[in-house]
């Protein structure tokens, strides 16, 4: 019996050591896929920080077509007071005229190109947010999963340890039994 008892607690600890392999091999995995997550991670991160600065740059650049804007304002006034001092030279002003028409409608258009442009960063901005949300959450996901087999794996050791304290009280109450040496 004592022989048998032996064996068995030989048995469970050779159990409980390919189960610890076992568990520390795939947490070496789990944490390996943790890694490769974060580098995935810091280059998003990069990648919006990238982002952020092209649309500052584009913001910049706005404003500066928003001063030039004002400046083509000022001069069209300017325009239009020479040509109300300059009425007997009518078809050379208007000739003017229609010159900084067509360039204005060019800035007009370059102007809105550049709004269209911002608006395209802006949607790609949101879908990469969007996609660090989604990773954020699959992340969790896998820590939330990871501590439940590590509270499995508490429980199971929990389990042994009082398995073996009522063995060997068991073993302490029946002294009989240890007394007797098992048939061969």
């Amino acid at each position: 019996m004592k022989h048998l008892l032996s064996t068995l607690l030989i048995l469970a600890l050779a159990l409980l050591c390919g189960l610890c392999a076992y568990q520390w091999t795939r947490e070496t995995r789990l944490l390996e896929n943790v890694e490769a997550l974060n580098l995935i991670e810091q280059t998003k991160s990069k990648t919006v920080s990238s982002l952020k600065g092209f649309v500052q740059r584009l913001d910049e650049e706005v404003s500066k077509l928003s001063v030039q804007s004002a400046g083509l304002q000022a001069s069209l006034q300017k325009t239009e007071e020479e040509l109300g001092r300059l009425r007997r030279d009518f078809a050379k002003s208007e000739s003017e005229n229609e010159s900084l028409k067509t360039s204005l409608e060019t800035f007009k258009k370059a102007l809105e190109d550049r709004n269209k442009r911002i608006l395209e960063q802006q949607d790609k901005y949101k879908e990469l947010m969007t996609e660090r949300n989604e990773f954020v959450g699959k992340h969790n996901e896998v820590v939330g999963k990871l501590n439940g087999v590590t509270k499995q794996y508490n429980t199971l050791v929990d389990e042994f340890v009082k398995v073996r304290e009522q063995l060997v009280a068991s073993q302490n109450q029946n002294p009989q039994l240890q007394q007797q040496k098992p048939a061969k």
